[in-house]
């Protein structure tokens, strides 16, 4: 992605000639809020929209709705380019992605320079195969019309904001939060990942009055948090769930590059009681009242951030965004499957039985290669014929052993998912075999077994399911 131009000092003169667009407005003046925010979701959850998949003519219509709304509101874009931070992503050759990025610039000198973030996604699943629209209004429809309305509010308190406010509207979220990151990215490039104090993301937010509460997740990551988010609670009539961190590893959401950058995140949502990822996620499910509830909470805690001197990082950042590949892993592994006991110098085979296995692995990562070592006690077993009824009566046969299988993997690591496969050799020692009718002269086990390993394994952060043959 090509580095963008990013001009903050210019921002004050742009900003009084888009106030011009503002007042030429007299539509949205005259709706309520509420109204405002019904016709925002209606728009982008509408079949015409299609899903708003990323990359397509329908995502790049949200997001020229955005770009609209922004111009009216006052607000400019960040980039000398425009509003659109176009890139594109290996996985999907052939398909341009756009973010909208805007900003309201700070008026105070001294901290001016200085970033808060406020992100929302707009593109969606698109249509499932049997013709069915993902509208996606909770996710993310509500957020994006949270992010509209929060800028409208900002800039209506401009004069106040001594710190810029950048608002971005993210593209490719859904498959694998790539609007963000090319953000992060251009921020890293052009040296302004220290000049971002706050990034704050706003993902399905319209379910309040059934989700009971908003939750803020990276409370931890801000000086004094707590403090800070309680402030505008009750004014807003707003029941708040405060984490310190974002901790699952099965979700993600736009906050992500930003926090393995070390930059204090809040990810805000009412959760996940909506039909989200679902055809049922329509337009007349969202909570409406809650919704305005919720954008006027966001806009007085950015304006109250972006105007505080002393807002601080508490520099913690959640253990699921440090470093996504750390040099060594340990992690306990725990097994199912089947195994199958060979006697060379018997006739008779057996076959495969229940078996399990449970102990630890570690890792060296280096980059796109790795070597990991595991310790197992395994309990294998397989079915062997009753010697005084071969071909009508089986018995089980089982080994205990300590399994110590080694592999040089390659492997990868994109956001959340991760993938590698590996071959190398294997140990085992047996520690006790037995076979349960006594009657029948079955075969000894080997007590020292040597073999060829191969580990092909797929997960998401921590968690990694594998394939494991010996």
């Amino acid at each position: 992605m090509p580095t963008q131009n990013i001009n903050l000092r210019t921002g004050i003169v742009l900003s009084l000639i888009s106030v011009c667009l503002m007042l030429l407005s007299t539509n949205a003046s005259s709706q309520t809020r509420e109204e405002r925010l019904k016709n925002h979701i209606y728009y982008f959850a509408s079949d015409s929209l299609q899903g708003r998949e990323a990359g397509t003519e329908y995502s790049a219509k949200a997001a020229d709705y955005i770009i609209s709304e922004f111009e009216q509101i006052g607000v400019i874009p960040l980039f000398e380019s425009g509003w659109k931070m176009e890139f594109t992503n290996p996985a999907y050759p052939g398909r341009k992605f756009a973010d909208v990025v805007g900003m309201i610039p700070g008026s105070d000198p001294e901290f001016m320079n200085e970033l808060i973030v406020v992100g929302a996604h707009f593109d969606h699943l698109g249509v499932r195969s049997d013709g069915e629209v993902f509208n996606g209004a909770d996710d993310n429809a509500s957020g994006s019309a949270a992010l509209i309305e929060i800028a409208r509010l900002l800039k209506q308190n401009q004069q106040n904001l001594k710190r810029t406010v950048v608002l971005a509207g993210f593209d490719a979220e859904e498959i694998g939060l790539y609007g963000s990151s090319a953000l992060s990215d251009a921020f890293r490039k052009n040296s302004l990942i220290p000049n971002v104090k706050l990034m704050i993301s706003v993902d399905m937010v319209g379910w309040l009055e059934k989700g009971g509460a908003l939750t803020l997740e990276g409370v931890a990551t801000i000086k004094d948090g707590k403090k800070v988010l309680q402030k505008y609670a009750s004014s807003c009539d707003l029941s708040l769930k405060l984490k310190n961190f974002e901790r699952s590893i099965l979700t993600a959401t736009d906050t992500e590059s930003f926090a393995q950058m070390h930059v204090p995140t809040l990810a805000v949502t009412t959760g996940l009681k909506s039909p989200y990822h679902k055809v049922g996620d329509d337009a007349d499910l969202i909570d409406y009242r809650g919704l305005d509830k919720i954008s006027v909470y966001m806009a007085d805690v950015v304006s109250d951030i972006a105007s505080d001197p002393f807002f601080l990082s508490s520099g913690k950042v959640a253990p699921k965004h440090r470093n996504p590949v750390p040099a060594f892993e340990i992690a306990p592994k725990v097994g199912i499957g089947k195994s199958t006991l060979r006697f060379p110098g018997s006739s008779i085979n057996a076959k495969a039985a229940f078996s399990y296995e449970a102990g630890l692995a570690a890792k060296l990562n280096f980059s796109y290669f790795a070597l990991q070592a595991e310790g197992l006690y395994s309990v294998e077993s397989s079915y062997f014929p009753v010697e005084s009824d071969l071909f009508g009566s089986k018995d089980t046969y089982k080994m205990s052993s300590v399994t110590v299988p080694a592999y040089l993997m390659v492997q990868f690591q994109d956001r959340l998912q991760r993938g590698c496969v590996g071959v190398g050799p294997y140990y085992k020692r047996v520690l006790d075999s037995s076979y349960g009718d006594t009657m029948t002269n079955a075969p000894a086990v080997n007590s020292n077994q040597f073999g060829a390993s191969v580990i092909l394994g797929a997960g998401i952060g921590h968690l990694t399911v594998s394939f494991d043959g010996r």
